[in-house]
């Protein structure tokens, strides 16, 4: 799915189990937890919707553009399976995937 709203892409990722939370206008949260989102407290990471681009932001913080034409809330699951802990960095095999 090509979100182009973080209203569009909270809706997709609840529909996928996940969490999208605005933390600020041009800001979310992605995760698991309930509440707050702490990044001692399972997988959790950033998305940011700029210039029609969205790009992945893990706390360390390492920032990636997703790629035109990639769905989104696929890259949000595959990396939420990928670890069980916080990234530093979206894993490698994550990346080729989606390039």
């Amino acid at each position: 799915m090509r979100c182009h709203s973080y209203a569009e892409l909270m809706d997709a990722l609840k529909a996928a189990g996940l969490t999208g939370q605005l933390m600020n206008p041009h800001q979310m949260a992605v995760s698991t937890q309930p509440g707050p989102v702490w990044p001692d407290n399972g997988n959790s990471f950033w998305l940011s919707f700029y210039d029609g681009a969205w790009f992945l932001v893990t706390w360390a913080p390492v920032g990636y553009r997703v790629p035109d034409g990639s769905d989104v809330v696929e890259v949000c699951v595959a990396c939420m399976k990928a670890v069980g802990t916080t990234m530093a960095q979206v894993p490698s095999t994550i990346v080729e995937r989606f390039r």
